[in-house]
């Protein structure tokens, strides 16, 4: 099911990594390892999953809900945002520098953050 819906916007370059005849003529585990590959889908399947007690990412019910909206997704606004938070994350990555006039450089510094967000039900 995941490998209909997905197939028409990955070979269009929209979303996913080029996958195009995986999504297409592969077989069931080949689909599955390639929908772990999508950076939006697959993290808000597991997370639409975990929120309806539906054990598996890719059942029908949850790819229907996400790509045509409605469906078990459409129920869950029991759920909001009790907490969020955002720490200053490391800065070792960015080892970058820019030239500057002459021979000095200056370190470029690109911020990283850690970002948290905590769901709770509405009583």
């Amino acid at each position: 099911m995941f490998a209909r819906y997905a197939h028409a916007p990955n070979a269009l370059g929209y979303c996913g990594p080029p996958l195009g005849a995986t999504l297409r003529d592969g077989s069931v585990d080949e689909v599955r390892k390639a929908a772990t590959q999508f950076s939006g889908a697959w993290p808000y399947l597991r997370v639409l999953a975990k929120m309806t007690g539906i054990s598996d990412p890719l059942d029908y019910r949850l790819v229907e809900s996400y790509w045509l909206g409605g469906g078990v997704g459409a129920n869950l606004d029991a759920l909001f945002v009790s907490k969020a938070t955002v720490d200053k994350g490391p800065n070792k990555f960015n080892r970058r520098w820019r030239p500057r006039a002459m021979g000095r450089a200056t370190r470029v510094t690109k911020g990283i953050s850690h970002i948290v967000i905590e769901l709770d039900e509405r009583h």
